[in-house]
């Protein structure tokens, strides 16, 4: 029944090369973007934390932030101007070494002060008045 029977397997994974496609879609989004802004404070952080560490023990410990979350704020923007309604918020979640012997590290000074340092450059017009 089967004898004649003969098979042909065809893996196909649908991969299609760049330079065989006639154009290319990018997804870009400004520094601004919540996203682009939860990325570079995500690695900013990660590199104030590891500065600190190295300069006062010698070595960068154990860290990373991996989740970091920005809320736009809300702001009812009209011709000439925008009345601020909502705060921008930002929650940073991850895993820092507290301790190094006896010494506690100021984890959330090191976050608060690269949060705040980095909004300030980005946006000049904005006033920061309150930290969680």
């Amino acid at each position: 029944m089967f004898q004649n029977l003969t098979s042909e397997i065809v893996v196909d994974n649908g991969c299609i090369f760049p330079d065989e496609n006639p154009f290319e879609i990018v997804e870009r989004k400004g520094i601004g973007h919540p996203d682009t802004l939860a990325d570079s404070l995500a690695e900013l952080i990660s590199i104030e934390y590891s500065k600190y560490t190295l300069h006062k023990f010698g070595a960068i410990l154990h860290h990373h932030v991996d989740k970091l979350y920005v809320r736009g704020g809300k702001w009812d923007v009209y011709d000439g101007g925008a009345d601020f309604r909502k705060p921008i918020k930002v929650m940073v979640n991850g895993r820092f070494s507290y301790k190094f012997g006896s010494h506690t590290i100021p984890i959330e000074e090191i976050v608060e002060s690269t949060v705040i340092n980095r909004l300030k450059k980005l946006f000049l017009f904005l006033k920061i008045t309150q930290i969680q």
